[in-house]
């Protein structure tokens, strides 16, 4: 897929690829081959199982997994492989929120100066300036003055979370990557976390790539959504119709899996395992799990194609399947 996708990409990447030692000397991958474009304002949410690369991809993007391929452009700039003055000038503006926040945070230091540390490290402005937009972008997030000493064992998970989040955001950067931001934390508290991100990207016109397992809350805070499968798109497209009307089997199988509260028993389940990624099957990696699959699923490998309505599928014999 080289071909834009709509507007002017903010964030482009292309054929990204990672592996990570297997056993003996063979690599496994866990991304392989992923092209996608995010436009200035959009938020992409991505989507799948666990182990399906989800996390190891936004690593990719910013440079924090090592040994990565492909070509990750931030408003058309490459970004260069980390340690690099490129790199950093462009790590500015590409920020990464982090699902564990307690793991994130350094846990001698208050909460004021771990705000304050990336204006330090990038030397952007005077002490006194820099505790001021540190104090300021806390108040943004909700965290006031008397937690400012705290350190990060003191305050609640939702209050760590949005120390993180003021920590990517006192640079001001024009994209967020959010991998997993509310998992760890209890329903009412993702509820504020998820109306602070909300608000952040009206008002700053953020551009964020939204990682979760969890399809309500992508489909909550996402304009488009990206479907990945054993380290691979297997769909892609606007969110209203991939979450009605899924074209791809995997797609309708995890929006099956969604517990439902009229006790629907027909769900599509999902028979066996997910292949490994170290003995990626012939064809589609799918068929041996999937219902309809056919014989010319298990002996090609289906290419990300564009449908009628848009949306892109990595499938065979692509469906659609009204979801209630």
């Amino acid at each position: 897929m080289t071909e834009p996708l709509g507007p002017p990409a903010k964030l482009s990447v292309r054929d990204a690829r990672l592996s990570y030692p297997g056993r003996g000397s063979r690599p496994v991958p866990a991304v392989d081959g992923v092209s996608f474009e995010v436009a200035a304002g959009e938020t992409l949410g991505i989507v799948g199982e666990s182990g399906c690369g989800k996390s190891s991809l936004a690593k990719l993007i910013v440079r924090l997994a090592r040994g990565g391929e492909g070509e990750v452009r931030l408003d058309g700039d490459r970004i260069d492989d980390r340690g690099t003055a490129a790199w950093k000038a462009l790590r500015r503006r590409l920020q990464y929120v982090f699902q564990d926040p307690l793991g994130a945070l350094d846990p001698r230091m208050p909460v004021l100066a771990q705000v304050r540390e990336p204006l330090d490290i990038h030397r952007i402005g005077t002490p006194a300036t820099r505790r001021r937009r540190a104090s300021d972008v806390l108040d943004a997030v909700g965290i006031g003055p008397h937690l400012f000493d705290s350190a990060p064992s003191g305050l609640s998970g939702g209050q760590r979370q949005r120390v993180v989040l003021a920590r990517a955001l006192v640079l001001e950067p024009d994209v967020l990557l959010c991998d997993e931001p509310v998992s760890a934390l209890d329903v009412s508290v993702q509820a504020q976390v998820l109306g602070l991100l909300s608000g952040l990207r009206e008002r700053l016109g953020l551009t964020m790539l939204f990682i979760s397992h969890d399809l309500a809350v992508v489909r909550h805070v996402s304009d488009r959504v990206a479907v990945l499968y054993l380290g691979r798109i297997v769909e892609l497209g606007e969110v209203d119709p991939v979450f009605t009307r899924p074209a791809h089997p995997y797609t309708v199988a995890l929006l099956d899996a969604v517990p439902r509260l009229d006790g629907r028993a027909d769900r599509i389940r999902l028979a066996g395992e997910t292949p490994s990624a170290a003995a990626r099957p012939a064809g589609c990696a799918f068929a041996a799990r999937c219902p309809a699959a056919q014989d010319r699923c298990r002996g090609s490998d289906p290419e990300l194609v564009q449908l009628a309505d848009g949306r892109r599928v990595a499938c065979h014999f692509p469906y659609v399947l009204e979801v209630r």
